[in-house]
């Protein structure tokens, strides 16, 4: 997949991207090149995930969901893509630049066709958009939190009345973010379904070896759960908790709680278990996920619907009331881990947040590997140490391979900058007309952190405010062996080279 051409006409909320008209990939041989957008904060570079994060949650809800039919945003746009069909590479335009459904084309030998059938605009839509945000910025995870409480609203509908509902089973949806709650399960789903030579690449970097063990528990009629019957569950729900009962090493069930328990010591038994009746890491993980989602029901009905009309109003992150652990439809327990410098079991929350954040974007991409996705990242990087940074694009271009995907990655980093080629390179810059946007006038494949620094933040030198104030107050002063005095405080760099520059100067006017 690759994205071509955006044009906002009007944003809704998003004020910083009226009149935004950008295009992507002007060079055919930067196909599989993931985009990065750099600028200062508030520059709107994270706005433009959000924005294209709403457009593809309405036009998912519209042409291919178990949500309302109607288009649920206020904004006007156009955008134009390429993506493999039945084998066969497309370029599509969709515009909606007044209010009601978008028009979808095709467009081929400079001919636009106008698709007007449901199932044929489902095809070719992106297979899935995956967000996230390193929790600086959860504005993008607003339409990814409404389609929840719709899942979960509908899962219960569909459980107690299935005559009121369109769909037997519910349709996946194509949206998916990935926060802090959803870091077991991509752990859990590819260290039971990968293969050990994918997996080398957290043994390399973060030491972990092995998933040693883990618990499951699912609670339907617990003493929090609503109604007299608790949690009601569809047979796709059910299917997918008997699959897990029969990949466990043992398991408890408690009738009148309708409390499981499956507990994991993992090795290849369970791995074959697993890979028998889920197929893959993505699978078992759509599963796991679709359970989770169940969470949701435990939030009374009235809250959710007065935060998702906040959101929609007021483009407000208001986050549901927190469901305590013990009370949660779902949850992992006791997940253990072999690591490279411990002969014992580790807790997998024992592990740091750059840990954490490295299993969670990387383990994403080697999971969700098919042709069609596109990646919303916004500073995906935010809690890696300098090592881990320089690696960032080895590393996702290790995953990313040949895949068809589009990834948009936002960062601060010049550790990450330097591995991106100008072209593929978006500088956002906010001006009295708005946002401007621009390719760096310089090649900033290897280039220095200093002129990195340069280019896109404008800061020379690179040094904090206020070492470099001190320093240029020294490199105006008459004192020379104040200034002698204070150079040792001072790191090696060009200004510090001054101050010596400034001595020499005034033992020559002292010669005179």
């Amino acid at each position: 997949m690759k994205i071509k051409r955006l044009h906002i006409k009007s944003a809704g909320n998003f004020k910083l991207l009226y009149g935004f008209d950008q295009s992507f990939y002007s060079n055919n041989n930067e196909y599989l090149q993931p985009l990065c957008l750099v600028g200062v904060n508030g520059s709107g570079k994270s706005q433009l995930l959000e924005v294209l994060a709403e457009i593809f949650y309405a036009l998912d809800a519209r042409y291919n969901n178990f949500q309302d039919k109607r288009f649920e945003t206020d904004i006007l746009f156009e955008i134009e893509y390429l993506i493999k069909n039945n084998g066969n590479q497309k370029h599509i335009y969709i515009s909606r630049l007044q209010k009601g459904l978008p028009k979808v084309y095709l467009i081929s030998s400079d001919k636009k066709t106008e698709i007007k059938n449901s199932n044929e605009i489902s095809e070719i839509l992106p297979t899935k958009i995956i967000g996230y945000t390193s929790g600086e910025n959860e504005t993008l995870s607003i339409p990814y939190k409404d389609l929840y409480d719709n899942y979960a609203d509908y899962v219960s509908r569909l459980a107690l009345n299935p005559e009121s509902v369109k769909y037997s089973e519910v349709p996946d949806s194509r949206l998916l973010f990935l926060d802090y709650n959803t870091n077991i399960s991509i752990f859990v789903s590819n260290f039971l379904l990968r293969q050990d030579s994918d997996l080398k690449i957290f043994s390399r970097t973060i030491n972990v070896q092995q998933l040693r063990s883990f618990r499951i528990i699912i609670q339907l009629n617990h003493q929090a759960a609503p109604g007299s019957n608790g949690i009601e569950l569809t047979r796709e729900l059910e299917d997918y908790i008997e699959n897990l009962k029969k990949c466990a090493t043992c398991y408890n069930f408690e009738n009148d709680a309708r409390i499981y328990t499956f507990d994991y010591y993992v090795n290849d038994a369970t791995k074959s278990a697993f890979k028998y009746f889920f197929k893959n890491a993505f699978k078992l993980y759509t599963a796991l996920y679709k359970i989770k989602l169940l969470n949701n029901l435990m939030i009374r009905k009235k809250d959710l619907q007065n935060i998702k009309k906040l959101r929609k109003e007021h483009k407000l992150v208001l986050k549901p009331p927190t469901v305590p652990e013990t009370d949660k439809v779902f949850r992992f327990e006791n997940v253990k881990l072999k690591i490279k410098s411990s002969n014992d079991p580790v807790d997998y929350v024992s592990l740091s947040d750059g840990e954490h954040q490295f299993i969670q974007i990387f383990g994403s991409l080697m999971m969700i590997d098919d042709d069609g996705i596109l990646f919303l990242m916004d500073e995906p990087e935010s809690h890696f140490n300098p090592k881990w940074r320089s690696l960032f694009m080895t590393v996702l271009n290790e995953l990313k391979k040949k895949k068809e995907q589009c990834i948009f990655v936002t960062s601060h980093s010049p550790f990450i900058l330097s591995d991106f080629h100008s072209e593929t390179v978006y500088i956002f810059k906010l001006t009295n007309k708005g946002i401007k946007i621009e390719h760096p006038q310089e090649e900033t494949y290897g280039a220095s952190f200093d002129r990195l620094l340069k280019i896109a933040f404008d800061i020379s030198p690179p040094l904090a405010y206020k070492s470099l104030k001190e320093i240029r107050t020294l490199q105006k002063s008459k004192n020379k062996k104040n200034i002698a005095k204070k150079i040792p405080r001072f790191g090696d760099s060009i200004e510090k080279f001054y101050l010596y520059q400034r001595i020499e100067e005034l033992s020559e006017q002292e010669k005179k």
